[in-house]
């Protein structure tokens, strides 16, 4: 979110408006770094001493607008003539409602989700980041204002790149530990592929968060702990190497508000296989391979083998139609957006 934050101020200066970024410092969230507190203590920090921020500052602007929808409680406090907000996803706030069978949230989890769900219905106009997020905005908030306007590329691809030929071939998974990444299914799935002889020499790349204690066991249990090699919080630079060497990228998400992965491995040609269902079948583009991230990994890793000459053949044509994820048109939508429905702003 703070690279999405970064963007966004850049594209409004680039468009003539005068931008003032406010982020409130880490004072609390420093006592007790190691200690699950911790997460209480920076909640301290943003909703007390940011919400005093926005009371004094906000009021001094045309608008203010919340990058990130968590911050959504920001909202009720906000004094600016107009308050706008980014939504990336709804799934804290589903999950706070039971919306996903198996996951229940802590009582205080479920308070904070429904001030957060008030605060975004406080806000003058809500921006979505897909055409999904922005259909279940609307489920929650029927009288809700949306606008949508999907995530660009957020640093620079050469779309024309060649791909690279890695000493083992490989599977890449980008992604955190949290339960819609389907982490553990992902383990499953390439366990099932690796006991077909097409794939016995496939190691599974995950990068991103460390791997749990679960996750670890799990593999092990598998038998394919020694074929997963783990790569934790790589740097932009490595993460596209891993893109354009990978044999693909495995992505069968359960849920996502958008899901960055699939569109930074179309810029670099890497062949993709993702979750049938939306955001990810809509930005997979034509040539992706989905598959049912609740479906038996067996029945997935068979759709994957019978699918894979094709998929490898046509994994270049992933970049067609990369133009409508550009920086360059996004930020021209959000710069029409303010102009358009906030009048007040600078143009």
């Amino acid at each position: 979110m703070l690279k999405y934050a970064t963007w966004l101020e850049k594209c409004l200066k680039d468009g003539d408006v005068i931008v003032r970024r406010l982020a409130p410092p880490v004072l609390f969230g420093r006592i007790l770094p190691s200690s699950q507190l911790n997460k209480w203590l920076r909640h301290i920090d943003k909703l007390v001493i940011g919400a005093i921020q926005v009371l004094v500052v906000a009021r001094q602007y045309d608008v203010a607008h919340i990058t990130d929808h968590s911050n959504a409680i920001l909202g009720i406090v906000c004094l600016s003539p107009i308050v706008t907000i980014t939504c990336h996803d709804v799934i804290a706030i589903k999950a706070s409602r039971g919306g996903f069978s198996g996951v229940r949230l802590r009582r205080a989890a479920r308070l904070y989700q429904l001030l957060v769900l008030r605060g975004l219905g406080r806000v003058d106009n809500i921006i979505c980041a897909s055409s999904n997020t922005s259909d279940e905005v609307r489920a929650l908030l029927p009288s809700a204002d949306i606008t949508t306007i999907e995530h660009p590329l957020n640093r620079h691809f050469d779309l024309h790149c060649p791909r690279l030929k890695s000493e083992k071939p490989f599977i890449l998974h980008i992604g955190g530990a949290t339960w819609y990444k389907n982490r553990d299914g992902v383990i499953r799935l390439f366990a099932v592929l690796r006991s077909n002889s097409q794939f016995q020499d496939h190691q599974l790349v995950l990068a991103g968060r460390r791997l749990t204690d679960s996750e670890k066991a799990l593999a092990i249990a598998l038998d394919v702990s020694t074929a997963c090699v783990e790569i934790v919080d790589p740097e932009d630079d490595r993460i596209d190497n891993l893109y354009r060497s990978a044999d693909c990228l495995l992505f069968p998400s359960r849920y996502e508000g958008f899901g960055w992965p699939i569109i930074e491995a179309r810029a670099l040609g890497c062949p993709i296989i993702t979750s049938n269902i939306p955001p990810m079948s809509e930005i997979g583009g034509p040539f992706a391979l989905f598959i049912d991230p609740a479906a038996n990994p067996v029945e997935n890793a068979q759709k994957i083998i019978d699918g894979w000459e094709q998929l490898q053949r046509r994994a270049g044509e992933n970049r067609q139609g990369m133009e409508a994820f550009s920086p360059e048109l996004a930020s021209e939508r959000y710069r029409k957006f303010f102009r358009e429905f906030l009048p007040n702003v600078k143009k």
